[in-house]
């Protein structure tokens, strides 16, 4: 059964304003769910280790749009890179360790998977109107055909799928 994530806490990066709200996630999959089936990547394209600068988000998104391209998914390329920037930014603002991006290919779609060294999953919280941050997780909720987190060895890897 899915639990909606806890709020953040100051040590996480919030300030000492009330703790923000956590929102149901519509489209999470259950911790440690992959897919939304036994699918298997057709193609998998990467890792590319990004550096730990402003310029890793314009990166990934370049590997992403060439990769697409080159398996027949341009239609697919301004949500993917919206939301491959706000997983590298996440990453970026969240750890100090290396990141890196990897892509599948599925039968009916992409994953996209950002993995970082910090264990703890993001959190989809209910952001203030005046917060500057907090928005990247419901962009990537209400967007991404499926998303999720998946524990790796010294770190995680947070996913999220489109179809088409």
């Amino acid at each position: 059964m899915h639990h909606p994530p806890a709020a953040r806490s100051s040590e996480e990066g919030a300030s000492d304003a009330p703790a923000r709200l956590p929102l149901p996630s519509r489209r999470q999959a259950p911790a440690g769910a992959r897919a939304p089936s036994p699918v298997r990547a057709v193609r998998t394209a990467g890792p590319w280790t990004l550096p730990r600068t402003l310029g890793s988000c314009r990166k990934a998104r370049k590997e992403l749009r060439e990769t697409l391209t080159a398996w027949g998914l341009e239609h697919l390329v301004p949500t993917a890179e919206l939301l491959v920037s706000e997983l590298v930014s996440n990453a970026l603002r969240h750890t100090d360790g290396p990141l890196t991006l990897t892509l599948e290919r599925l039968p009916g779609g992409l994953r996209a998977m950002v993995a970082d060294e910090n264990p703890r999953p993001p959190r989809l919280v209910r952001a203030d109107i005046d917060d500057e941050g907090g928005r990247g997780i419901a962009l990537v909720d209400g967007l991404a055909d499926r998303w999720g987190v998946e524990p790796e060895p010294g770190g995680k890897a947070v996913w999220f799928e489109l179809c088409g």
